[in-house]
C-alpha cells in the first residue's frame, strides 16, 4: 500500500481472539499531562506514548499512558516497553544501506543481477537491472506484498529467515515485474525484502544482525528485537468484527511472518525509536557522510525518498502498522528535532489522528 499522510503499508497479521475489557483509569509513566491523557481517550488504545528531544537544548520529553492489554485493567505500560513499528522498519533497512554503500560493499545503483548473483537461473530479465535505489524508493515495479500464499506458509518466527527469504525470492523474482522498473511509485513491502535479501549477502548473515549490528549498536539503540513483543510488553490490537471492540493477540500470531523483517517487523522502546530519528535529526558524520545523509533524505518520487517520506523544510517522517499497532517518527535537521508517537491499536481511523497529535504535543513541550 502507498505511503501518504493517512495510510500505513500493512501486511496480513492474523485476526485478534481475545476480547477486551471495559475502559479503566488511565496509568502513566513519565511526562504526561491532561492533554496526553485526552489523546489517549481519543484513540481508543490500551496505550499511548510520545517522546521528542531538541538537540541543541538537550531538553527531552517522554510520556506513556495507558496499558499493555485491554483485558488486563492494570497492567500499566511503561517508559522502557517495546512497541511494535511496522513499516517504520524500513527507514532502518534504507540506513544500513547507506552504511553498507559507505564501506564500499555495494553502490545506490547496484544492479539485481549483481547483487543477487545465486538467482542468475531463476532471475526475470525485466528485474536485472533494477537498483537498490528503486527498491528504496518503491520504484522497483515489484507489487505491494508478496502473494498470499507465500504469507500463509512463511514461517512466523525464524534466528535466520534467510533461506526462507532466497526461496520467496527465487519464486517472486522468476516472474516479470508488474511495471517498468523505475516508471511510477508503487508503495512495496516486496521491494524491501528483496533489499534486505540483496543485503545479508553482503555479510553473509540475517539482514536482522545487520541492521542490529551497524544501524542499532552505533547508535546506543537497545532493546529492539523482531516481531511481536513477547513477555511483558504491549500486545497488539485491532477492532473485532460487529463492532465489539478492540481484541489482542499473543506473539508470535500478532505480526507477519519472519521474512518480512526488512520491510516491517522492528520492536524497540520508545528511547530508542527517538534515538533512530534523532541520528537523522542530528546527520552525525561520524556515523553516516553528509553525502550519505542527503541521499537517504532526498525524494525519488511523489516526496518518497529512500525509507522516508520528504516534507516541507527538509522534515522528513515515516509510519508504521502492521495493522496491531501504530506508530510514527520524524526527524527535523533544520531545528534538530526529533519526535514519535507509538500506540497498540491498529484501529486507524481513531488512532492516526491522536498518534499524530501526539506526535505534535512532544515537540510542543520542547518549548
Amino acid at each position: 500500500m502507498r505511503m501518504t499522510r493517512r495510510s500505513i503499508a500493512g501486511g496480513f497479521a492474523a485476526l485478534l481472539g481475545v476480547r477486551g475489557a471495559a475502559a479503566q483509569a488511565p496509568l502513566q509513566a513519565g511526562d504526561a499531562d491532561a492533554e496526553l491523557h485526552a489523546l489517549h481517550a481519543r484513540s481508543g488504545a490500551p496505550a499511548l506514548g510520545a517522546a521528542a528531544i531538541d538537540l541543541r537544548s538537550g531538553r527531552r520529553v517522554r510520556a506513556v499512558v495507558g496499558r499493555r492489554r485491554i483485558d488486563l485493567p492494570d497492567d500499566g505500560v511503561t517508559l522502557d516497553d517495546p512497541w511494535h513499528l511496522g513499516s517504520i522498519t524500513k527507514s532502518m533497512t534504507a540506513t544500513l544501506t547507506a552504511r553498507c554503500v559507505e564501506a564500499g560493499q555495494c553502490s545506490w545503483e547496484q544492479p539485481l543481477s549483481s547483487l543477487l548473483p545465486d538467482l542468475a537461473d531463476v532471475l526475470h530479465p525485466g528485474h536485472a537491472d533494477t537498483t537498490l535505489i528503486q527498491l528504496l524508493s518503491h520504484t522497483a515495479g515489484l507489487a505491494p506484498n508478496p502473494p498470499l500464499f507465500e504469507i500463509l506458509n512463511a514461517t512466523p518466527v525464524l534466528d535466520d529467515p534467510r533461506e526462507e527469504r532466497t526461496g520467496l525470492l527465487r519464486r517472486v523474482l522468476a516472474r516479470p515485474p508488474a511495471s517498468r522498473p523505475g516508471e511510477r511509485m508503487t508503495y512495496s513491502n516486496l521491494g524491501y525484502i528483496v533489499a534486505g535479501a540483496a543485503l545479508e549477502r553482503l555479510d553473509g548473515v540475517p539482514v536482522e544482525r545487520m541492521i542490529e549490528a551497524r544501524v542499532f549498536a552505533p547508535l546506543g539503540i537497545f532493546g529492539a528485537g523482531w516481531g511481536a513483543p513477547a513477555g511483558a510488553a504491549p500486545w497488539g490490537h485491532r477492532p473485532l468484527p460487529l463492532g465489539l471492540g478492540l481484541g489482542g493477540r499473543a506473539p508470535p500470531a500478532a505480526d507477519n511472518p519472519a521474512v518480512f523483517s526488512p520491510a516491517g517487523r522492528a520492536h524497540m522502546p520508545l528511547e530508542g525509536v527517538l534515538g533512530f530519528f534523532a541520528a537523522h535529526a542530528a546527520r552525525d558524520p561520524a556515523f553516516l557522510s553528509e553525502a550519505s545523509w542527503q541521499r537517504l533524505h532526498r525524494p525519488v518520487q511523489e516526496n518518497y525518498a529512500l525509507g522516508l517520506e520528504r516534507r516541507a523544510n527538509d522534515v522528513v517522517w515515516h509510519n508504521g502498522s502492521n495493522t496491531m499497532w501504530y506508530a510514527e517518527g520524524l526527524a527535523d535537521p533544520n531545528r534538530a528535532r526529533a519526535a514519535v508517537a507509538v500506540c497498540n491499536s491498529g484501529d486507524l481511523q481513531r488512532v492516526e489522528p491522536a498518534v499524530s497529535q501526539a506526535l505534535a504535543w512532544a515537540l510542543s513541550r520542547l518549548g
